[in-house]
């Protein structure tokens, strides 16, 4: 096998695992609290962690990304056979649960930045977005795969079996990540004077190529995506009942998938006019989720909004690790990540207190019109000569 279908295998065997506890989590602080606003808590816990991810850049841009990314396997391994354990042994609270979560997004944010900033180096350029799209295809692939294995797992043998086979899954992602043969150039000492100059660099990099035009209107959509996604157990139970959620969310991957295989085709698409379009169409299907009074005609809708999503995301994250530096790729692939991530918490929280005061639809309307008003911002700013044209450096 070549390096890159190792780091490809690894990428998809640890999503498998992603996939199952994030789900499993979710799934079980519905299911004993039933509760939109815990929920919205838990939600909140899960996107906390990406708004500290600038300040990794510079340790992964300076050190093994390959090593960082084994030793970061290896803690989610270890946390998920304690998580088991509790479970097994009747010990399991919720407040022990949750900090868990936290810890295990905290290591999510070295292993992802180290993998995505690794992946440059070890495949042609003009593989990115065939290997992007590839790992969008087969994630959201094993998404089904593991909202169904953690619900038969849930019913037939308890929920600490889900995460004795998470532990599983990163052991294998751990043999494969070890087998990618890469060599790490030795960039000396690293202390407190070179740790600031790399996040300033990383920031004066970032500011002088406009990459905020990516992230100003990301943190809208995020803002009002989280509000979605907080109440979504809540919403969908008010529609269909306790297996509503599994057919929401068994849409959105459907489409998800068929976003991510048609992605290639619009490789050669200016990356301004993906930025502008998809969300209006996605804002559209968000509200027609809430609007259909038909409950199948809503799952569809709700599936429909996150295909132009996909097409963005892979979009978007090729066009960043073909265009910016790789120096300093981690570094600005972390900024950008925290300040996406920082209104998230707040979103989730908020869908929530909305949903409790208004109703669970309201937070879907509030969704929807954020993501048109996307569309608005995107079109003013080309206006005033905010595209996004990165000029590479050799």
């Amino acid at each position: 096998m070549s390096n890159k279908n190792y780091l490809l295998t690894g990428r998809l065997i640890s999503a498998l695992g992603d996939s199952m506890y994030s789900v499993a989590i979710m799934w079980y602080i519905f299911d004993v609290t039933k509760d939109a606003f815990i929920t919205s808590v838990t939600s909140a816990i899960i996107f906390t962690p990406g708004i500290l991810s600038a300040f990794a850049g510079p340790v992964i841009d300076h050190f093994n990304r390959k090593k960082m990314m084994l030793i970061a396997q290896i803690m989610q391994l270890f946390i998920m056979i304690f998580i088991a354990v509790m479970f097994y042994l009747n010990l399991m609270p919720i407040s022990v649960l949750l900090f868990s979560l936290f810890i295990l997004g905290l290591i999510e944010v070295v292993e992802g930045n180290a993998e995505s900033a690794l992946s440059p180096l070890v495949m042609e350029e003009d593989e990115l977005i065939g290997y992007n799209s590839f790992v969008s295809t087969g994630s959201t692939i094993i998404g089904v795969i593991a909202k169904l294995i953690t619900v038969w797992l849930v019913m037939k043998a308890g929920i600490e079996s889900v995460y004795f086979l998470n532990a599983a899954t990163f052991f294998f992602a751990v043999l494969f990540f070890y087998k990618i043969k890469y060599n790490h150039i030795d960039n000396g000492v690293f202390n407190t004077e070179i740790y600031k100059n790399s996040i300033s660099d990383g920031w004066k990099y970032f500011v002088g190529n406009k990459l905020f035009l990516f992230t100003l209107p990301a943190m809208i959509a995020n803002f009002t995506g989280s509000m979605t996604n907080a109440i979504l157990p809540a919403f969908t139970y008010s529609r269909g009942g306790d297996y509503a959620y599994g057919y929401y969310l068994t849409a959105s991957v459907v489409f998800a998938l068929i976003g991510s295989l048609i992605t290639p085709k619009f490789k050669d698409v200016d990356i301004n006019k993906i930025l502008m379009i998809s969300p209006l169409v996605s804002g559209v299907c968000m509200i027609l989720t809430a609007v259909a009074p038909n409950y199948y005609v809503s799952i569809f809708f709700y599936g429909l909004m996150t295909l132009p999503i996909m097409v963005l995301n892979i979009s978007m994250f090729t066009y960043i690790q073909k265009m910016v530096d790789n120096k300093v790729l981690a570094r600005v692939g972390t900024i950008m990540n925290a300040l996406c991530m920082v209104a998230m918490p707040v979103g989730s929280l908020l869908g929530g207190v909305v949903a409790k005061q208004f109703g669970v639809d309201v937070p879907i309307y509030i969704s929807g019109i954020g993501f048109m008003s996307l569309t608005a911002v995107f079109l003013l700013l080309q206006r005033k000569g905010g595209k996004i044209d990165i000029q590479k450096t050799v």
